[in-house]
This record gives C-alpha cells, sequence and structure tokens, in this order.
C-alpha cells in the first residue's frame, strides 16, 4: 500500500477557495463523496466552505450542531449532535453533492460520519493560518495558546489536544493560508 501522498498549497487568503477548486477539479478522476475540513479556530474552514459552489458541494458546518451548553466537562465531540449531522448529510447526498463538511476537530468523528464511507471517497484537507514570514500561526506561536491551555472548559481543551497529534500528517492537502498583503 503507497503511502498518502499529502499535498500543499500556499495561498494568500482571497484566493483560497480558488486553489481549492483548481487542485479538486484537475486531481479528481472520480468525484468524492465528501471532502472534509479541518483546522484551528479561525483558519477559514468556513469562508472555505462558503466560498464552494453549491451546485457541486453541499455545505455543512458542524459548529451549527452544537449541542448547548459546553459546559466545562464536555468535550468538543461531546457536543456535536451527530444524529443532526447525519441527516444533513442524507439531505446532501439525495441533492447529488458532494458532501463538504467542516469543524475544528473533525477527524475525532470519522467513525461516526463516514461509517461505512470508503477512504478514497473523502478528500481531507487541512487549513493553517500563515504569518506574512511564512510559519504557522497555532495556538502555541500566539496569545491564544494561554486560553486553550488555562481554559478550564474541556470543550476548549479538546480541540487543542486534538491539533497537537498534528493532524495534518493524515490530510490529502494542506492550504496554507496566507494573511492579505499589506497595504502600500
Amino acid at each position: 500500500m503507497n503511502p498518502r501522498q499529502i499535498e500543499t498549497l500556499r495561498v494568500e487568503s482571497d484566493r483560497v477557495a480558488a486553489a481549492f477548486l483548481d487542485w479538486f477539479g484537475s486531481r479528481r478522476a472520480k468525484l468524492p463523496m465528501f471532502v472534509a475540513i479541518e483546522g484551528l479556530p479561525y483558519s477559514g474552514k468556513s469562508t472555505l466552505l462558503n466560498q464552494l459552489p453549491r451546485d457541486t458541494f453541499g455545505p455543512i458546518e458542524l459548529d451549527r450542531f452544537i449541542k448547548p451548553p459546553a459546559g466545562p466537562d464536555r468535550t468538543w465531540k461531546d457536543c456535536v449532535k451527530i444524529e443532526e449531522v447525519l441527516v444533513a448529510i442524507r439531505i446532501a447526498q439525495a441533492e447529488r453533492r458532494i458532501v463538504a463538511i467542516e469543524g475544528p476537530a473533525l477527524w475525532e468523528l470519522a467513525e461516526d460520519i463516514f461509517q461505512d464511507v470508503p477512504k478514497e471517497e473523502i478528500v481531507r484537507v487541512y487549513l493553517k493560518q500563515m504569518s506574512r514570514t511564512g510559519e504557522y500561526v497555532d495556538w502555541l506561536a500566539g496569545e491564544m495558546i494561554d486560553f486553550a491551555v488555562n481554559d478550564d472548559r474541556l470543550f476548549f481543551r479538546s480541540i487543542w489536544n486534538h491539533h497537537s497529534t498534528r493532524p495534518w500528517n493524515q490530510a490529502d492537502l494542506i492550504i496554507e493560508r496566507l494573511p492579505e498583503p499589506e497595504p502600500d
């Protein structure tokens, strides 16, 4: 078996969706059933999802399926209303669209969401927010580490713990999102 081939695109924020669609269109002989988009909060997952053409992609934003309250003793995974997510997936599939689904720790739900889906039917995309100098802006590099580590809510710590395992190493595509250019 061949090891997973990970491709990386480095693009400015306003070109993320176009770059993804170019990559997606040029590399897929057979269209997959799912596009799974993951990344830290504020990496651009929802923005990418909302810029995909609706006639091809059925968008599902997992933040819309969180059970309130996301209390101190519940992980992110515990808070996702998985039954409602599965209904949304069936609706998108009935409309013959590719299910594009995004969430900060989406791949933790893989067994629940992609139950009987062959791995080749899932395109895994990881979004990384990058600095202008090309460094990964993760929670370790910024102020969010204090927020995540010191937050007493398991919900947020579970997202941080998931990303500390480097889930991008299991992606088909890593999109490194550069900030908008500085105005002259």
